[in-house]
């Protein structure tokens, strides 16, 4: 139960990538490669919005911990958007080699047919790994906060745990002095009695 109620707050959390990717993409390598970016993005989700432990140093040590798995699976996240963008530029090199033979030379109406069918699919293609590339960059950019805020987080929190380590450590000092002072002062109280006549 408790499971289900963090795994809905997650979901609510994260609806903005969810929703990001609701249209069907209509190549198939673009379509891998989005369930590809989808599933990397949920890691990096799952990492960064994870309550294992009950209390903020708890979370903040298994973030820590985690970290590694974080920035390698923003590495791959990288990767694939290097991947998009490669095939964004393979695809649009075609485009303006056509645009530019078109200007200088005359064709055929058969070719010029083929051309403009074959610009029509290139220009939907690049329409399409437009949008891809900017929906890429906006999660880049959000999942980057996110990381960077949990990351000052931690700081504070490891800030404040020394504090108040420096905290307890002169509070212990004082209550041993004055367990030494409550010491010192019985023995010198019975040293005292027993000098003293009766």
């Amino acid at each position: 139960m408790k499971k289900a109620k963090e795994e809905d707050k997650t979901t609510a959390s994260f609806s903005w990538w969810q929703d990001s990717h609701s249209r069907p993409p209509q190549s198939p390598w673009l379509h891998a490669t989005l369930s590809d970016l989808d599933e990397k993005t949920k890691v990096m989700v799952s990492i960064i919005d994870q309550n294992d432990g009950e209390s903020f140093a708890t979370r903040a040590e298994m973030f820590y911990l985690r970290r590694p798995e974080l920035l390698g699976t923003i590495h791959d996240l990288h990767r694939s958007y290097g991947s998009l963008a490669r095939r964004y530029r393979q695809l649009a090199s075609p485009v303006l080699n056509i645009q530019n033979d078109s200007s200088s030379s005359s064709f055929s109406a058969t070719e010029n047919g083929r051309r403009r069918l074959g610009y029509d699919e290139i220009t939907a293609v690049s329409e399409e790994e437009k949008e891809v590339e900017a929906e890429m960059a906006e999660t880049r950019l959000r999942v980057l906060k996110v990381a960077e805020g949990n990351l000052y987080e931690q700081a504070e929190m490891i800030r404040r745990n020394k504090d108040n380590r420096e905290a307890i450590r002169l509070f212990c000092t004082r209550v041993q002095r004055l367990v030494d002072e409550h010491a010192d002062l019985k023995a010198l109280l019975r040293s005292h009695a027993s000098t003293s006549p009766p």
